[in-house]
């Protein structure tokens, strides 16, 4: 997969738990001399509704002095497995990040209201996502993922001639980064490239784009 990155130049955003890094440290830097972004996928990979508050500021806290530590850079970006009630006032309050991933209410980005500050949310989807060659019901040859991908980009395209449009792609090394598969993957870069505006941007390019043309949008209920 970093090989197919690099061949098209595709700068992508890796959701990485800490514990996972620290571990293989190799992995780690890798992400950041690639240009790729490092964004935090917790400490370790469980749920966060399963700890205390405590728990779960500690465990943001050496999740960021971690990762900051492994890839060379700090997080700007958090996505949760199983979000707490408190994780986006706790990540508000550590004071580093940009915005987080824990939503899937829309494709494009919007801002919530966490405890009077206004706070971006990058949504991420299961929609185009390599998981669906795993879990049913999905797509069981990786033809089908990539004419999937196509036809929702294709889609997108059309409605972006007038307004904005983001099309978010999750790949995971255990699916997608398979012999077989690989190159559904690679057809689908190889031609959603050929088109003129096009941009492959990593959630922290997305980030900083939305909050230079859009930070007039009201932010909703968190």
């Amino acid at each position: 997969m970093m090989d197919l990155f690099d061949t098209y130049q595709v700068k992508v955003t890796f959701f990485a738990c800490a514990v996972a890094l620290e571990q293989n440290p190799e992995a780690a830097r890798a992400i950041t001399l690639h240009g790729h972004e490092p964004c935090c996928h917790g400490y370790r990979w469980l749920p966060l509704y399963s700890l205390s508050l405590e728990e779960e500021r500690e465990h943001i806290r050496k999740a960021v002095a971690i990762i900051k530590n492994t890839t060379g850079e700090r997080p700007l970006g958090w996505n949760s497995r199983g979000p707490s009630l408190y994780t986006r006032e706790l990540l508000v309050e550590e004071g580093g990040f940009s915005y987080d991933s824990d939503g899937y209410a829309d494709d494009l980005p919007y801002f919530v209201n966490v405890k009077g500050k206004k706070w971006l949310v990058i949504p991420y989807t299961f929609e185009t996502n390599d998981m669906k060659l795993w879990r049913p019901p999905g797509t069981s040859e990786p033809d089908d993922f990539f004419t999937y991908l196509k036809e929702a980009f294709d889609c997108l395209y059309e409605e972006g001639a007038t307004h904005p449009q983001v099309m978010s792609i999750g790949l995971h090394m255990r699916h997608i980064g398979r012999p077989g598969r690989i190159g559904a993957l690679e057809a689908f870069i190889r031609y959603s490239k050929s088109l003129p505006r096009v941009w492959f941007a990593r959630r922290i390019d997305i980030a900083r784009w939305w909050l230079e043309h859009y930070s007039h949008l009201p932010a909703m209920a968190s």
